[in-house]
């Protein structure tokens, strides 16, 4: 997709396992704290698809870990539906 300058916006999307730091790394990348990262057991502390602009040509997506059935299914459909 273009921005209104005409280039193209880059789309970063996080997809693994809950608790692996895929919301911490895009924190990083964006060079500042837009998803909610940290120490969590079991299941992670994203439970949805989440996404910021961080800049006027990038955007980064955050997914819940997928290790669990139904949150996979959910992700895909939230993924998909954009």
């Amino acid at each position: 997709a273009g921005n209104a300058n005409g280039s193209d916006v880059q789309h970063i999307l996080m997809v693994g396992n809950p608790g692996v730091g895929k919301s911490t790394l895009l924190n990083s990348l964006a060079k500042q704290v837009v998803f909610e990262s940290g120490a969590s057991i079991g299941s992670g502390l994203t439970y949805k698809l989440d996404q910021h602009r961080v800049h006027e040509s990038l955007i980064l997506l955050d997914t819940p870990g997928l290790e669990d059935e139904l949150k996979r299914r959910q992700a895909a459909e939230a993924i998909t539906e954009d």
